[in-house]
């Protein structure tokens, strides 16, 4: 048996998301079960509505269930996934411009600033 892992929101037991492996990133308000591939395999909350309902203090589950979602839930859920995912892509990229476009603005105000030093130097020199 190997071991799947369960990332469930805290409030209701409502399973978001199923690995293979240890999960990285854990979203806030969320907390991780370990179960087994005789149970439980990644895509399967896709297609089912799993609740845990006990944990034992090793982490394991102890108690839970699961519901086969209808057809239509799981396109539904399908594409809220993918038009999320290209959302977090485009906000990635905006921030990326948005950084670069920084960093050019900042060089245009140091160098709109040597400019009026120059522009300052010069006018000493001549006097005025």
């Amino acid at each position: 048996m190997e071991d799947r892992y369960l990332i469930y929101r805290e409030l209701d037991g409502y399973v978001v998301k199923i690995s293979n492996t240890i999960p990285e990133v854990i979203p806030d308000g969320c907390r991780v079960a370990i179960g087994d591939n005789l149970n439980f395999e990644e895509g399967h909350e896709i297609k089912f509505y799993i609740e845990i309902q006990g944990v034992a203090e090793n982490g394991r589950i102890t108690s839970a269930y699961m519901l086969q979602l209808p057809l239509v839930l799981r396109h539904l859920s399908q594409e809220k996934t993918t038009l999320k995912e290209d959302v977090e892509a485009v906000a990635e990229t905006t921030a990326y411009n948005l950084e670069d476009t920084m960093a050019v603005a900042e060089t245009l105000a140091l160098s709109l600033m040597e400019i009026e030093n120059l522009k300052a130097e010069i006018a000493a020199l001549k006097g005025e």
